[in-house]
């Protein structure tokens, strides 16, 4: 009996070192699953946002290129610090009117083009937010589903540790049944034998 119990309960031992370095091992495999996918995720996030920098960081140079002057409104700058000069024997409104039309022309083209380019950078940043707040979230939920199956299988172990807790606490109460049964029977037979 006491053969029995002992590798009875060599094999319970054995088996619970087995049940618990496999899930032991299945954690620390979701552990670094987690890890990778962090650190995966922190790659992709520091990509986009990159990636979005250059983009507005594009569009905020052509606007400030289309705030310089044109070589138009350059001339007209010149002739007006002339015209103070020649005011009086200067009778060349013509072309003066001319620039100032071309000048204020062009000066209506690029407002118009600092406006267009104006509403590309604010949908290109609201994109940019709405891709990044997309990111996070996808990062999320697969840290979640990590999380899920690192909790999935931490109870899977402690419900596998407790079977074989259970079944060695049967094996003992078992075993000290049959032992005291055989005890019984021996004091029976040797009170009969006298």
């Amino acid at each position: 009996v006491q053969e029995f119990f002992r590798v009875r309960n060599e094999e319970l031992q054995t088996q619970k070192a087995q049940t618990t370095a496999f899930y032991d091992a299945e954690i620390a495999g979701i552990k670094r699953a987690q890890e990778a996918q962090k650190q995966r995720h922190e790659i992709e996030m520091s990509n986009l946002q990159m990636r979005n920098n250059e983009i507005q960081s594009a569009i905020q140079a052509e606007i400030d290129a289309l705030g310089q002057k044109t070589p138009a409104e350059q001339k007209l700058a010149q002739l007006r610090e002339s015209e103070i000069r020649q005011k009086l024997r200067s009778g060349e409104l013509d072309e003066k009117e001319k620039l100032q039309l071309q000048a204020q022309l062009e000066r209506m083209e690029r407002q118009k083009q600092v406006e267009e380019a104006q509403l590309k950078l604010k949908a290109e940043k609201e994109n940019a937010a709405k891709a990044e707040a997309a990111l996070a979230k996808k990062q999320k939920a697969e840290q979640d589903a990590l999380k899920a199956a690192e909790k999935q299988a931490q109870e899977a172990k402690k419900k596998a540790l407790d079977e074989i807790n259970k079944l060695r606490t049967l094996l003992v109460t078992f075993i000290f049944k049959i032992s005291h049964m055989f005890e019984s029977d021996q004091k029976f037979g040797q009170n009969f034998v006298k």
